[in-house]
Parts: structure tokens; C-alpha cells; sequence
């Protein structure tokens, strides 16, 4: 095809170089053209979409009927038509290097220039290393002038290197993918979130922590519950008896439940002599209290008072929860309930050491008290579906080490996203190299449009001939 495009263009200029008059508008018409290509190369935020190139195919168009020639004009026309279409068919112009490099840029600026506070120091983070990474924002030596040009408001913008210190920096942009063009989107990270992206270390601080969130009912202050019988009371807590007597529940918003753990924190079995089981459990709501599914987990109360806490994972379309107080099906033992809370824990393990929950494995995967051992010489990888509600705009941490002494093997952070049906919406990917220590590394998850479902993997990357040892897989709330 170029070929035949380099003789048409010949025969082009075979047609206008004899008439002065072709020339001087076909000269005129390049003159245009090279002054929208200069446009297209300024910076700013508002040039950065290559707006300014598509004059430039109608100009280069208008050439053709400088030429003298009726079958060379057409010739031009019918072929360029044809790339065109070809060209918008197979999304090639999408892909164009200096179009989604452009669309990078415009997605940084326009998301500063939106912050609110600003912060005075950003750091760029996770455009990967080398030159060609950082292109679209003026490489290494011009990212202070792409800022100053592009950011409506004084920020400093350093890009982040492995093994290189930062400076005084208040505020991470972070390349979180790709948007439907493939232009990078960015999130902005602040405090504990940026803390946590910039030094993975000091995430052991939230490990194990936990904090009370909100109080539902206590003693005999059981406001906004509604009962199946007539509630009772017995030294300042609330008398569950046999459900087909008595049940209660309050309903709250998802919102206040999405990463909380529900808490009964000391039930007891009211004679002291026999054992009961008690429910805790979450009805989730849709809109127009349309029932969509239900948490449930039975525990057995003895006359020692023991906490017992269940993890809040909404599901898609939930808009409330309905909380319960009540013995399991055909228990007759009462127990005395002191409260139902909610409790906030910024960390929440998806597995952790010989204890990995709904966790599939393939291959050689081989779990013992210390975590699950990969081995690279066979095909072997987990993964867990986890609901987007637990997922989207958190941080996941996968702590692992490499499972031989001298070997640095490459792992994969990975979530492949589906919809309500199943179907396969895209993955979110970063590849990291594991060292000797146990270490944390962590990925800002953020789900796309529609999304359902992630399946959390723990995978060694393509190729990848060392094992490596998951010590655990977590997520950490956003601050």
C-alpha cells in the first residue's frame, strides 16, 4: 500500500510542476499544514489532545486537488478513503504513540488542576522506569516545565525512581491503567495512602488493628431495632430466645457497612450450664427493599463470655443491610446479647498464613502454617472472587518472600474483573520482584464500569523458574 501511495504522489507532482498556480496553493496548503503541526508539538493542557493534527489530513486532502490530473485526484481521494476506514476499523488511530501519549498528559493535568487542597510537592508515581516511560511528560530533565505549563496552580511535579530519594513531597499522582483510548488515568494519593504506596513498610502498622466505628445496641438501648415479639431484658442485656419467639433486626445504609466487621462482642448462654448457637447475620437490600442475599455465620455461646466478629462484604446493588439479633433455626437455649457495634479495620486479611479462606489453587501450590509456596518449576497460582464493593479503591498488599536463597523471582499483583453475568471485563496488572525478606507489595485497585466481581490472584509472572512464598494477601481502606 505505500508503494502505490509513493507513485500516485508522483504522478502528483508531475501534474502541478508545470502550472504556477498549483504550486503556489499547494505551497500554501504545506505552509498551513506545518503550522498545525507546530501546534500540535506546543505544550499546554489544552493542546495536549492532538486536536491540532486532524486539520492537517483535510489540508494534506485539499493537496490532492491541486493536481491538473482528474485520475491522479481520484486516485489519491479513493486511496486515502480507504486507509481512513482501515484505519478507524482496527482502532489504529486510538493506538497512535503521540495520541494516547498526548491523552497521558491531558488525563495528569486536568486531574490536578480539578484538587482540592492542591498540595505544593507531587510525586509521579508508577509510570515505570526509563525515558521512553515518562515521554509523555517531558522525561526526567522537563518535568518541572511541563508542570509549570500544564498545572493551573504552583505544584512542583518530581517523577519517582527506584533507588532514588525524594524530595519534600506532600501528594502522589499515581498511574493506575489505562482508559478506553489507553491513555494513563492517575489517582491522587494523600497521608496514610501515600505512605503506604511510597514506603510498602509502613503498612505493618495497620496490621491486626481495629477501632470502634459505631455502637447498634447495647443493654437495654436498642433505638431504631424493630422485634418479632416483645423484646426482655436480664441484667442489663437483651434476652434472645427461640427465633420462632423472638427476632430483631435494624437496617443501615451500605455505605456505613462497606469494610466494617459486625461485632457481637460477648453473648453468653443464659443458665450457664448448656450451650446455644447464635446468628450473626446480614440481610443485603436493593433498591425498593428488594432482597439480594444474605451473610450468615452460626456460632456456638457458652457461659464465658467470647467475641465473635463477622466481616462485612456487601454485594453488588446492595443499598442497605438489615443486621439481626437472633438464635440459629431450632435453638431453645436463650442467650443474654449485651450489644451489637460496628467495628472499623483499616486492614483486612483475603489469607494469611495456613488459613486461606475460598482460596483456589492449581498446580504445585503448597500451603503450611508460614503461607502458600509457589514453586516456579511447575504451573501453579490462587486466586479468590472477592465482590467489587470489598475491592474497588482499595489498596491490595500482597507480603511475600522469595523461596530460595539468591533468587529474586517476579511476581504478579493481579485482579481480573467480570460483570454480573460473568463475562470477562479486563485485568488490573503490576509485576513486581520479590527479595530474600519478607516484604509488602501493594496496588491501588480501582474497578472499571460495570464491574461485579475480582479475582484476586497470588501468580508467579510468565517464565518465572523461582518460587515464592505468600506470607499474605490484604486489603487496606483508603484513609
Amino acid at each position: 500500500m505505500p508503494s502505490r501511495l509513493h507513485v500516485l504522489w508522483l504522478g502528483w507532482l508531475a501534474s502541478v510542476r508545470r502550472n504556477r498556480r498549483a504550486v503556489a496553493g499547494a505551497l500554501g496548503l504545506l505552509t498551513m499544514a506545518g503550522g498545525m503541526l507546530v501546534m500540535a508539538s506546543l505544550l499546554r493542557e489544552g493542546r495536549q489532545e492532538a486536536r491540532w493534527v486532524f486539520p492537517v489530513g483535510i489540508l494534506v486532502t485539499m493537496l490532492y486537488f491541486a493536481a491538473a490530473s482528474g485520475r491522479v485526484r481520484v486516485a489519491l481521494l479513493s486511496l486515502s478513503l480507504s486507509l481512513s476506514l482501515a484505519h478507524w476499523a482496527s482502532g489504529a488511530l486510538s493506538a497512535t504513540a503521540n495520541l494516547y501519549e498526548s491523552r497521558t498528559a491531558r488525563n495528569l493535568a486536568s486531574g490536578v488542576n480539578h484538587m482540592a487542597p492542591a498540595g505544593r510537592h507531587a510525586l509521579l508515581m508508577g509510570m515505570g522506569e526509563g525515558v521512553a516511560a515518562v515521554w509523555s511528560v517531558g522525561e526526567y530533565e522537563g518535568v518541572e516545565e511541563f508542570a509549570r505549563l500544564n498545572f493551573r496552580m504552583p505544584l512542583t511535579l518530581e517523577i519517582h525512581r527506584q533507588g532514588v530519594a525524594v524530595g519534600d513531597v506532600d501528594v502522589g499522582l499515581l498511574r493506575t491503567g489505562t482508559d478506553d483510548d489507553g491513555a494513563a488515568v492517575f489517582a491522587q494519593l494523600r497521608g496514610r495512602d501515600f505512605q503506604a504506596m511510597l514506603d510498602p513498610a509502613s503498612i505493618e502498622a495497620w496490621r491486626g488493628r481495629s477501632e470502634h466505628a459505631a455502637t447498634l445496641g447495647e443493654g437495654r438501648a436498642w433505638n431504631g431495632w424493630k422485634w418479632a415479639g416483645q423484646p426482655q431484658f436480664q441484667d442489663e442485656a437483651l434476652l434472645l430466645r427461640p427465633i420462632a419467639d423472638f427476632a430483631g433486626f435494624v437496617e443501615r445504609p451500605v455505605a456505613s457497612l462497606v469494610g466494617r466487621n459486625l461485632v457481637y462482642p460477648g453473648p453468653v448462654e443464659r443458665s450457664g450450664q448448656a450451650s446455644s448457637r447464635m446468628r450473626l447475620q446480614v440481610n443485603w437490600m436493593g433498591d425498593a427493599g428488594r432482597f439480594i442475599d444474605a451473610s450468615i455465620v452460626v456460632v456456638d455461646v457458652g457461659a464465658r463470655a467470647k467475641k465473635h466478629v463477622m466481616p462485612l462484604a456487601p454485594p453488588a446493588g446492595a443499598a442497605s443491610g438489615l443486621i439481626y439479633a437472633s438464635l440459629h433455626d431450632g435453638e431453645s437455649q436463650p442467650v443474654l446479647l449485651e450489644s451489637v457495634s460496628l467495628e472499623a479495620t483499616p486492614m483486612r486479611a483475603l489469607g494469611t498464613g495456613g488459613h486461606w479462606p475460598e482460596w483456589r489453587w492449581a498446580g504445585a501450590a503448597s500451603v503450611a502454617q508460614d503461607g502458600v509456596t509457589l514453586p516456579g518449576d511447575r504451573a501453579a497460582a490462587g486466586l479468590v472472587a472477592v465482590p467489587v464493593g470489598r475491592l474497588d479503591n482499595r489498596i491490595l498488599v500482597y507480603r511475600a518472600r522469595a523461596a530460595r536463597e539468591g533468587t529474586r523471582p517476579t511476581m504478579r499483583l493481579q485482579v481480573n474483573w467480570s460483570d454480573g453475568r460473568g463475562r470477562f471485563l479486563g485485568a488490573s496488572i503490576q509485576t513486581v520482584q520479590v527479595g530474600q525478606e519478607a516484604a509488602n507489595y501493594p496496588m491501588l485497585v480501582q474497578a472499571p464500569a460495570r464491574a461485579a466481581t475480582g479475582e484476586v490472584y497470588a501468580s508467579l509472572h510468565d517464565g518465572e523458574t523461582n518460587g515464592v512464598v505468600f506470607e499474605s494477601v490484604d486489603l487496606l481502606d483508603r484513609q
